[in-house]
């Protein structure tokens, strides 16, 4: 989405190193067994195969020889998406055999042998907005500048930091824009259009009724600043206490240094429409509720499964399921980072908004090679 990026929540929240008391220099992973996996035999994995059948279709647009992280080519995706197409999606036996027949489980944690990292989530937003501006409609997305480059296409346009640094946040809502023709459309509210960078796609309610939907199509360079961390730090609100809607309710009751405290972030998205149905992740797949995951590419390369093992922001209930890195976000940093996508309803926004749970990761890798050893970094 990050595309959407990322993109990504809850991004707004902490940087990437708060759970860890120093840097994350790399990935490592070592093979178990699947019957060592917590919660392998209790998740229906039917949703996460089609997820990744959606990867599938963009590692058949790659060439065979593509170089992708943890030492691995694109034709050895090949081999196993063919494998995957004879599959029945709706057998759930078929399924369950063809990941434990073509894939060997391997435990993630860092050079220091720490296994926990930090999940959060993020959704797609809703938004109201026109085609025209005025007086109601006054906040304008902005298309992505023609000036704007990219400087390292090693990780792709789901990062921001992969583009050379534009005007930041600070210079384009004073105007640095304006009179280039680069507004896509117009919004109501500024502060949904804040968190609509943060998520990287949303949808927009016309003042017609029709929706359209925007996604991720670049971003300023700029480094992401998480101003929940600064309200945290001020003591505007506890950390304990911290999510996504106490920002918003934060913001509203201080409207004039809520527009300053955005501004304090330099990061820009700019979007694009998009004629997919679903909100379009990194991978340029669209993201699947719930089986999505956003992650430091540097670490882990799209299309991965992910089997995750955390707490549910909600309930007492674990998630444990397997997901699909398909995404990835501003601050999803690090190599026991991840955002999982949760959809586009008031559940998936309040799921989204308040989680950041400590978990537990295991890459499903390809089974003819060996991956254990440290990555990245």
């Amino acid at each position: 989405m990050k595309k959407i990026f990322l993109p990504i929540l809850l991004l707004i929240l902490l940087t990437h190193c708060q759970t860890q008391k120093k840097k994350q220099d790399g990935l490592c992973i070592e093979p178990t067994a699947f019957n060592k996996v917590p919660g392998w035999e209790s998740d229906d994995l039917r949703p996460a195969f089609l997820a990744f059948k959606k990867s599938c279709t963009a590692f058949k647009k790659q060439e065979r020889s593509k170089r992708l992280g943890l030492s691995m080519s694109v034709g050895i995706w090949h081999d196993v998406c063919e494998v995957a197409e004879k599959v029945p999606y709706k057998d759930l036996k078929r399924v369950r055999s063809f990941f434990e027949k073509n894939f060997v489980p391997y435990k993630c944690h860092d050079k220091d042998k720490n296994d926990t990292g930090l999940y959060t989530g993020y959704y797609e937003s809703a938004l109201r907005g026109s085609l025209k501006p005025s007086e109601k409609h006054a906040y304008p997305l902005y298309k992505r500048p023609p000036d704007l480059t990219k400087k390292d296409k090693k990780y792709g346009q789901g990062s921001g930091s992969s583009f050379s640094p534009h005007h930041d946040r600070e210079a384009i809502e004073n105007g640095a824009l304006k009179g280039k023709n680069l507004e896509l459309l117009w919004v109501d509210c500024p502060v949904d259009a804040f968190f609509l960078h943060i998520q990287g796609s949303g949808r927009v309610l016309l003042e017609d009724g029709r929706y359209v939907r925007v996604g991720y199509d670049g971003a300023n360079g700029h480094p992401y600043t998480a101003i929940g961390k600064i309200l945290i730090e001020r003591g505007e609100i506890p950390k304990k206490d911290m999510s996504m809607q106490a920002i918003r309710d934060w913001i509203k009751k201080n409207p004039e240094e809520g527009r300053k405290l955005m501004l304090k972030n330099p990061s820009y998205v700019f979007f694009r429409f998009l004629e997919q149905e679903g909100a379009i992740g990194a991978q340029g797949v669209s993201v699947s509720p719930g089986r999505s995951l956003a992650v430091d590419r540097q670490y882990i390369p799209y299309g991965v499964p992910v089997w995750l093992d955390t707490e549910h922001p909600e309930n007492d209930v674990k998630i444990q399921r397997l997901l699909i890195a398909q995404d990835t976000g501003g601050a999803i940093k690090g190599p026991l980072r991840g955002d999982v996508f949760w959809g586009f309803s008031d559940i998936a926004t309040k799921v989204a908004g308040t989680m950041k749970e400590k978990g537990r990761t295991y890459l499903l890798l390809p089974k003819r090679v060996s991956f254990a050893g440290c990555h990245g970094g």
